[in-house]
């Protein structure tokens, strides 16, 4: 049929782009030349997990040149496809993700039979090898909320210096939308954070939608005013995806430490812990031989919101009941660890623009183009860099944190994935409310106590109704975009078709109506990708907390967990860059621990900064310790005395 004859060469043409960039030596994930494997016994600190909290955690604890660091991946290197942004559709489902399958839930994700996905990345980087890169921070009242909770020190104006320490922002000097948000930002930083150079057409008329409903627009959501509608920044550099291995461990100035050692495709299976409950190393297996390495100061779990409580688990720090189903024996009973899982969720609304004229954004002359200059259509992900920020009414008096995030797909120049036109030959799109506080609650617990049974995880997504209620609402709020005047010149409308194939049974419910909808969303559920809480922070006095604030795991010594696991509650938005937060704040309260002292820290900090911009520039030579010695010096004598 002529349909399998488009997949076919759908196919062959996109193992001609992979081939294309497997070959292009300069994006190549340096763990490939990497040789890693020290014959080490013992090590001061080992870190579980390189994605984005453990490639952050190792680089900057092996700034102290006399800690001996090992950080410990289940995966391999990235492949090359992943460093185009606009590949980023196509790696979930391989073996670069765990793929996790989560338990059959009764109201959510009832299209595929009631079982919803999570691409988790194993993989140098992690989930930032597999995301879709969007530098969202969240509101400040979600980490004033999390000091209410008796979490000292994690209100906005205390993490706030830790979002600054990571960026490298290179917008926010120069986008007139930005003026007024310079003391939210930084430069210098590790983390190139910047907007996409390509940007689809219609972007304009989406924030001339937007305008129309009052909202503002192209400003900076990373700001004081969370609310409105923007293109958004992304973890990228010049066309390229920036993982945070990338960012944190690839630079010649880190991957080279003596005092830093790398293990890929190590499978951590658990703590180990001495007599007096204190955690003196990890077990883990690689190419079938069972090791164990020693931490002479901590194990630090980075494995994310999965990985770091199965292991604790698996480790017997946990629920004592559910540790005894399993037969694991009980070092701290903990029973918060794996519950309160939740995660933004989000149900995508098919579009039609009957005006536009649909067209393929990856050809012959993009992916030169990408290869040539990392500009085009490949090097950004389409309609996927839009997003904006509502508080649609639900009786929460407080508007000024949004409740509702909208995301948008199409344009993609990757034709693995479903196309944007179909037979009709106009442009498809999507929208995507999302909601930002759900109600709903999941755990997560052992299948059994063999290390390689993947956990058991329900989400119960959807199961309080007012969840289901508030993404009816951001459903009537795409219909009010779609009949703005921007958007109607567009020819937008619903495609009720699309939705009757995926939830034939829905039509059963009168057009249009808030049941249609509900059913829709239930056949329809998008799980995002922002998984938290299932090692949750909170003082002494919640029996439920996992860590302190210092991030501790309570009942035994020498273990912290430093990963999005450790929120309370998820934030207004994307993931990753709080991540990033937790992370760098996590090892500025190692550090502290330990005594290293401010100016040691600072040097490091000036030392790191420099060497980064010599790397991304493509200087990729080690900067002599005297010259670096040297503009620390001028820099104490211009900025401080």
């Amino acid at each position: 049929s002529s349909l399998f004859l488009l997949l076919q060469v759908d196919y062959e043409f996109m193992k001609k782009v992979e081939m294309r960039l497997e070959n292009e030596c300069s994006i190549k994930d340096p763990m490939n030349c990497y040789r890693s494997d020290l014959d080490e016994s013992e090590v001061d600190f080992i870190v579980v997990g390189a994605g984005s909290a453990g490639s952050v955690v190792a680089s900057r604890l092996s700034e102290v040149s006399s800690w001996k660091v090992t950080i410990i991946e289940a995966g391999g290197p990235a492949p090359v496809g992943t460093q185009s942004p606009a590949m980023y559709f196509n790696y979930p489902g391989t073996d670069i993700d765990w793929n996790f399958i989560l338990e059959k839930e009764r109201l959510s994700c009832l299209g595929s039979g009631g079982i919803c996905r999570w691409p988790r990345g194993k993989v140098m980087g992690g989930t930032s090898i597999l995301h879709g890169m969007m530098y969202i921070r969240g509101n400040p009242e979600d980490y004033n909320g999390y000091a209410a909770l008796g979490n000292k020190g994690w209100d906005f104006e205390s993490v706030l210096p830790f979002f600054k320490k990571s960026e490298d922002n290179r917008d926010y000097k120069t986008t007139p939308e930005f003026k007024g948000s310079e003391r939210f930002h930084s430069e210098g930083g590790l983390l190139t954070v910047q907007r996409f150079s390509d940007q689809p057409d219609v972007v304009t008329k989406i924030m001339a939608g937007a305008a129309e409903l009052g909202f503002s627009v192209m400003g900076d959501l990373n700001a004081a005013n969370q609310t409105g509608f923007t293109v958004a920044q992304m973890t990228q550099n010049d066309g390229e995806r920036l993982s945070l291995a990338k960012a944190f461990l690839y630079p010649d100035h880190v991957i080279t430490r003596p005092n830093l050692n790398i293990i890929t495709n190590g499978f951590v299976m658990r703590v180990l812990f001495d007599n007096k409950k204190r955690a003196i190393g990890v077990e883990y297996e690689k190419r079938g031989v069972v090791r164990r390495l020693l931490a002479r100061k901590e194990v630090i779990l980075s494995a994310g919101t999965v990985q770091s409580p199965q292991i604790l688990l698996l480790s017997g720090v946990g629920s004592m009941e559910q540790l005894a189903k399993v037969g694991i024996q009980v070092v701290a009973d903990l029973p918060g660890v794996g519950k309160y899982l939740h995660n933004h969720v989000s149900v995508s609304v098919p579009i039609e623009l009957t005006a536009i004229q649909g067209h393929n954004r990856l050809t012959e002359a993009t992916l030169n183009q990408y290869i040539v200059n990392r500009t085009g259509p490949m090097s950004s992900t389409g309609m996927s860099q839009v997003t904006g920020f509502a508080h649609l009414p639900n009786g929460n008096s407080n508007e000024k944190v949004p409740n509702m995030q909208f995301f948008f797909e199409g344009y993609n120049a990757n034709c693995s994935q479903e196309g944007d036109s179909e037979e009709t030959g106009t442009q498809f799109i999507q929208m995507v409310p999302t909601l930002l506080h759900p109600r709903s609650r999941g755990y997560l617990e052992l299948r059994s106590s063999n290390p390689k049974d993947s956990p058991l995880i329900r989400t119960n997504y959807l199961t309080d109704p007012a969840d289901v209620n508030l993404l009816i609402k951001g459903v009537r709020f795409v219909q009010q975009m779609l009949n703005t005047k921007a958007l109607q010149t567009l020819g937008a409308r619903i495609t009720y078709g699309r939705l009757s194939k995926v939830a034939p049974v829905c039509d059963d419910f009168p057009a249009d109506s808030d049941k249609y909808w509900e059913c829709i969303i239930r056949y329809r559920t998008n799980p995002e990708n922002h998984q938290v809480a299932t090692c949750h922070m909170g003082p002494a006095e919640d029996a439920t907390a996992v860590v302190s604030e210092r991030l501790n795991v309570r009942g035994v010594s020498g273990l912290r967990v430093i990963d999005a696991s450790i929120l309370p509650n998820v934030p207004s938005g994307n993931l990753n860059a709080p991540t990033v937060m937790v992370a760098e704040k996590g090892v500025d309260m190692i550090k502290e621990d330990y005594n290293i002292s401010l100016t040691e820290n600072c040097f490091k900090t000036i030392t790191n900064t420099i060497q980064a911009q010599a790397f991304m520039s493509g200087a990729h030579t080690n900067i002599p310790q005297i010259v670096l010695y040297v503009l620390l010096l001028f820099y104490f004598i211009v900025f401080i005395i």
